[in-house]
Order: structure tokens, then C-alpha cells, then sequence
């Protein structure tokens, strides 16, 4: 068995791979979470075997072994994993659907539906000047109004387009693309303190990108609809919600052209004193 030990959020995770070809998949897709050996038992672990009928299994100490078929449901699979069980770790936080980015040392959510062009532009703006916090897990601790980093390798459904392109480090799945953070200009490892949140929302009939700033009320609702654990919070989540929403600046946000939105989004952010000007 190979041996891959994480931390995530103070947990210490063993991965224990049956193949070399799997355990260097999930170290290159969780790099920034890859430690040195713990010396105590880890918190959790999952092993990945031969499996009987396909070519691996998921096993966890409770349930039935799970049957990974390919590189797609295997880097799925753990990842689900991985952020079930974080968030049971870690009640405390507030866990949205959102993709993360820093930029003059404040973060910005885009918060969106899968398919909405969330982690398409996410890839886009590490490009223009932000660095990266995460794709699509935002963990929000109430009590600073900070976001906490979970850089593991950013996920795309499609290619984007020029001149976006993905680099040749890109590990490629049936159904998936995933760029490691090597690749990266700029990645945040620390908590940051949130400043805005845009909902993002792909157009490609729109003539143009477009920003309009909304209230608590609507930001709200789109929070607590996009958030994972709300059942661990006070009022089911919804007092969460409206922390967030009455503590930082909300934006309905429309994409198509790539790079008009990452310009429309710093020019919003420093047009409404969201970020320090440098």
C-alpha cells in the first residue's frame, strides 16, 4: 500500500493507495494538503483497493466498499469524501458551494449552480491577478468573517477559451479537468477576510458582462441556498446566511467574455471600496 497523509482544516487524513498509479493521482489533486507522517493514528483515512469488478474500491470503516470504475470517479469519490467528513470535523464553519479567490489580501466568492461558469471564470481570474483559495468549497468562519483556503487541484467541466487555456501539468478525466496548483501563478494557504460576494451567472446571449449590486435580503436567500451545512448552525443556517450577507458587499454578476468579467469584477470591487487601492 502506498501512504498519503493530509491535513485538512486541523484533520489528519491517511490515504493508503493499492497502486502507484492512483496514489500519485490524489497526491498531485491534493497536493497543498499532502504532510509529513502523522506520528499518532490519523482522525480519518480511506483506502483505495484493487477492486473485483472494476478497477478500484473505495473503503471507509463504516459502509459497504464503494466501486471506482476510472480516474474521474476515484478523484470524485475522495473528494465527496473529504468535505462530508470535514464538515462534521468542523461545525464551527460555515461550508458554502462557492469558489474562492484573493486579491490585496481580501476574498471575493463567486457562489453559483454547477454549470453556471463558477470555476470557469475562478480559473480565469488566478489568471488576471488573483490568487487562488478554492472552486468550490468556501468555509466561512462567522466569528472573523474570514475564508479558509482548500486549494486542492481546480476543476473544470469544459475547456475554457483563449486565451485561457490550460497547461500541459492539467490532469485529464473522462469528464473532468484539473489544474494543480503547481500551476498556478498565486495560491492562498491562509485564512482570509471576505469583502464580497458576486452570484455568478453564465450568459452567452448577454451583449455584455454585467454587474448589478442587491441587497441582504436577495443575498440572503442565494447564501443559505448554496450553503452544505446549514443544519449545524443556529436557526438551520439562516442567521449564518445573514451575517454574511449584511457584512460584506453582494453582486449579481453576469459572464461571457472572460476576460471583461475578471476586469468588471476588480473594477466593481476598487470602484466600491471593497479593496485598498495599491
Amino acid at each position: 500500500m502506498q501512504t498519503i497523509d493530509l491535513t485538512l482544516f486541523d484533520v489528519h487524513w491517511r490515504l493508503l493507495c493499492a497502486d502507484q498509479a492512483a496514489s500519485d493521482l490524489l497526491r498531485r489533486n491534493f497536493s497543498e494538503f499532502v504532510c509529513a507522517a502523522c506520528p499518532r493514528d490519523p482522525d480519518e483515512w480511506i483506502r483505495i483497493e484493487t477492486g473485483a469488478e472494476t478497477r478500484w474500491q473505495l473503503v471507509r470503516p463504516d459502509g459497504e466498499p464503494l466501486p471506482i470504475a476510472n480516474t474521474y470517479e476515484l478523484l470524485y469519490s475522495v473528494e465527496k469524501t473529504l468535505t462530508i467528513a470535514t464538515q462534521r470535523h468542523r461545525p464551527d464553519l460555515f461550508f458554502l458551494h462557492a469558489a474562492a479567490l484573493a486579491i490585496d489580501g481580501d476574498a471575493v466568492l463567486l457562489i453559483a449552480s454547477s454549470g453556471s461558469g463558477k470555476s470557469t471564470t475562478a480559473w480565469a481570474m488566478t489568471q488576471r491577478g488573483f490568487s487562488y483559495l478554492s472552486d468550490e468549497l468556501a468555509p466561512v468562519d462567522l466569528s472573523t468573517m474570514s475564508v479558509h483556503p482548500y486549494p486542492h487541484a481546480l476543476c473544470l467541466k469544459s475547456a475554457p477559451p483563449s486565451p485561457f487555456a490550460l497547461p500541459p501539468t492539467t490532469i485529464v478525466t473522462a469528464h473532468t479537468m484539473h489544474v494543480p496548483t503547481e500551476s498556478m501563478a498565486n495560491v492562498s494557504r491562509r485564512p482570509t477576510a471576505l469583502r464580497a460576494v458576486f452570484f455568478n451567472q453564465y450568459d452567452a446571449d448577454a451583449p455584455a458582462p454585467s454587474v448589478r449590486s442587491i441587497g441582504p435580503g436577495e443575498s440572503t436567500a442565494s447564501i443559505y441556498r448554496n450553503g452544505l451545512n446549514q443544519l449545524a448552525h443556529e436557526s438551520a443556517g439562516l442567521a449564518a446566511a445573514a451575517k454574511i450577507a449584511s457584512s460584506v458587499a453582494s453582486y449579481q454578476l453576469i459572464t461571457n467574455d472572460l476576460d471583461r468579467s475578471c476586469a468588471l469584477v476588480m473594477e466593481t470591487l476598487r470602484s466600491n471600496r471593497c479593496l485598498q487601492t495599491t
